[in-house]
């Protein structure tokens, strides 16, 4: 092979895995824009009210720290908004856990902050499916009384909740309904608790999807905010999936009725 022609060869495969390496980078950058996407429209990451000019962070490490006054507006990263569902996977009326908490220096009992949520759902194509959760404590104000675990006296006409340590000691043992109710049940919001110390705020409640909800996924959309000063914090999503429940046929059900007496024999020869 003559010399011009291993420098053209060598050209060729230069450009060919070049153009491999460009089609990886396509791809990756593909996937980040996706998953930017994902989300538009709910404003993830969100924006406060206080002050709309960028700021510096004080100490990124993190940690939400309360001594450099870091808050959601000038540490994004280090003081989050984060919701968990539990669980994921559930059926229209069930009883889910809905655990939301925020870091924040300007939540303190000094700034008589009370505290808000805004919850929505959303399908996959951010449409909205549920803007008023009632089951739920949308748009319930907790005012709360001083820090630590937290119980809560709830009047649902005003929308707001009385939160302390004493009412902690006062829960609900009756068991719930299982129909769809208008309001956040007394069952669920007298079982609920709050954490609250200096800058940060965590709510673990017990609330129903909508019984009208279709099967499919969806994302759960919230976002707090602090009411003496009406500030806005960032939101947070996250997915859930809801099943319609199955109903068993006729022949299912006899079938279970008639095992059920020899149930125990048949254990007993089942392999460890």
């Amino acid at each position: 092979m003559k010399l011009k022609e291993k420098v053209l060869l060598l050209t060729y495969l230069i450009i060919f895995l070049c153009g491999i390496l460009f089609r990886i980078g396509l791809f990756h950058s593909g996937y980040t824009f996706y998953t930017l996407q994902f989300v538009k429209g709910l404003d993830l990451y969100g924006s406060t009210t206080t002050s709309t000019v960028p700021q510096t962070c004080p100490h990124p490490n993190g940690k939400c720290e309360l001594g450099y006054g870091e808050t959601q507006e000038n540490c994004p990263r280090d003081c989050p908004t984060i919701i968990s569902v539990i669980p994921q996977i559930l059926k229209p009326n069930e009883i889910a856990t809905i655990i939301i908490y925020f870091n924040d220096s300007r939540f303190t009992l000094e700034n008589k902050h009370s505290v808000s949520f805004d919850l929505k759902i959303y399908d996959l194509q951010n449409n909205l499916v549920v803007n008023d959760w009632r089951n739920c404590f949308d748009n319930v104000v907790f005012n709360i009384e001083e820090y630590g675990v937290l119980g809560c006296d709830c009047d649902l006409n005003q929308m707001t909740c009385q939160c302390s340590e004493e009412r902690m000691y006062h829960r609900d043992s009756q068991q719930s309904g299982r129909t769809m109710s208008e309001k956040w049940e007394k069952i669920l919001y007298k079982n609920s608790k709050i954490y609250a110390t200096p800058g940060f705020f965590k709510i673990t409640a017990y609330c129903r999807i909508p019984s009208y909800i279709k099967e499919g996924k969806y994302k759960i959309w919230v976002q707090p905010f602090l009411h003496s000063k009406e500030i806005k914090l960032r939101p947070a999503v996250i997915v859930i999936m809801v099943r319609q429940q199955k109903v068993k046929d006729l022949t299912t059900v006899l079938r279970e009725i008639l095992l059920l007496p020899i149930k125990p024999f048949l254990l007993l020869f089942a392999k460890p």
